[in-house]
């Protein structure tokens, strides 16, 4: 085909018809543009539909990440709650309003000192900011879910784990005290093929009644109510992101649901 057109050129020349040959240079050109941005418009097509399908597997994947997340928040919450339904009972117990036998006090004790961490999944963003933001087309649905994984969570996460390790050496401190005064006395028992060990424990009850036991539910008691607040933030911000996020997929997706 090039030397088509360089023979036509030529023939030109050689007849010296100068205006013609200009005339087809010129037309020879404008072939060459067009044949270019129609070569960057196919271009341009096909990255809009590889950015297209990969929005569409980010949004999928979000939802399902987020979803993971706020599940175990509410798992997390539980815990909570059944440190502070604990705290209440053996205070119950302890002003002889209700009666509890050992399994119970076994049972309420244990999770009185249930430990409260905050962890979420990072990596589908992580993805995602490594591709390019600029992949998500509504602007809205990506400030929120930057600020969500950039802002929010590492802010609850932080203050939890602050609190963690404010109250960590208390919490030691205070079951130091309780194994002074006898109210619990560790011990190895092994498993039924006695190859491992495992420690356990035995506890004196009657010291619930005793003031250490009363200033150790008084610390976990704290401890709860400074968690408690962040813990529910976390859940509800995370359930504004997953709705609108819910909305954006519906919307788009609507026959893949």
């Amino acid at each position: 085909m090039i030397k088509f057109f360089r023979q036509i050129r030529q023939d030109l020349l050689m007849e010296n018809k100068i205006s013609k040959y200009f005339k087809y240079a010129i037309g020879e050109i404008i072939l060459v543009v067009i044949g270019i941005l129609i070569a960057l418009q196919i271009n341009n097509w096909n990255i809009s539909k590889q950015d297209a399908i990969f929005e569409r597997k980010i949004l999928f994947d979000l939802k399902k990440s987020i979803e993971n997340d706020l599940k175990q928040f509410k798992e997390t919450e539980l815990r909570v709650v059944r440190r502070d339904q604990a705290i209440d009972t053996i205070l119950l117990y302890r002003n002889n309003r209700i009666s509890l036998s050992e399994d119970e006090l076994r049972k309420y004790n244990g999770r009185v000192g249930l430990g409260i961490l905050l962890s979420y999944d990072k990596a589908v963003f992580e993805t995602l900011k490594t591709s390019g933001l600029q992949k998500v087309t509504s602007d809205t649905l990506k400030e929120v879910i930057t600020r969500h994984y950039e802002v929010r969570l590492p802010r609850f996460q932080e203050f939890i784990d602050d609190n963690y390790n404010y109250y960590k050496p208390l919490m030691d401190k205070s079951n130091e005290k309780l194994k002074q005064i006898g109210f619990y006395e560790s011990y190895f028992e092994p498993d039924e093929d006695s190859t491992r060990y495992y420690i356990r424990r035995h506890y004196d009850f009657s010291k619930i009644f005793t003031k250490e036991y009363k200033e150790h539910l008084l610390l976990n008691s704290e401890y709860k109510k400074a968690d408690w607040g962040r813990i529910r933030g976390a859940i509800r911000y995370t359930k504004q992101v997953l709705k609108l996020l819910n909305k954006e997929i519906e919307s788009r997706y609507q026959d893949e649901l």
